[in-house]
């Protein structure tokens, strides 16, 4: 195996695991980090409840599977539309949006690079990157709507915010004072 083959093969399998750290990361560096919680669940439930509904939709062989060759990755030959990978990606270009621009630009590297080795291990098409991806975005901002909506309507943000402040005060951080009831 070559060192390109190598390099493609790591990428596709194992570059995931950087914008995972990093929407990790930004998770634990708010100090609103319930909510912050609450909305990565939220779309992350989505992400794989949208990835399923349109995998069960639409189906598209490996390429290969249609080409009949070995991948540089080992994979079952199953339906690759769409691309999981791309969607995780997505999710958390979707997340970070409007928290880290810089770690947007990072995540969107990382995508793209994935999206690549896996495109040149012949695990997906073009076609399923895509959509892989724009389901993850989708997926995060309905997240962030639902949440907001979900935070906004039962008034759990003060409780969320009086919280945030006790753990500050305790830990000697500055923390802004909770909205008054």
């Amino acid at each position: 195996m070559s060192s390109f083959e190598s390099a493609v093969r790591l990428i596709a399998q194992w570059l995931l695991i950087v914008p995972a750290l990093i929407m990790l990361w930004s998770i634990a560096s708010r100090k609103k980090w319930r909510v912050d919680v609450l909305e990565a669940v939220v779309s992350g439930a989505l992400t794989i409840l949208l990835v399923k509904i349109a995998g069960a939709s639409y189906f598209h062989a490996r390429p290969f599977v249609e080409f009949g060759m070995v991948p540089l990755v080992p994979h079952v030959a199953d339906n690759g539309f769409p691309s999981d990978h791309l969607a995780a990606c997505g999710l958390a270009i979707g997340y970070l949006w409007k928290r880290n621009l810089f770690a947007v630009a990072a995540v969107i590297l990382c995508a793209g690079a994935i999206g690549a080795a896996r495109v040149l291990a012949e695990l997906h098409w073009p076609a399923d990157i895509a959509a892989g991806l724009a389901l993850g975005i989708v997926a995060a901002i309905l997240g962030r709507l639902i949440v907001g909506l979900a935070v906004r309507y039962t008034g759990s943000h003060r409780r969320a915010d009086a919280y945030e402040s006790a753990d500050a005060f305790t830990s000697g951080n500055d923390a802004v004072e909770p909205e008054a009831v």
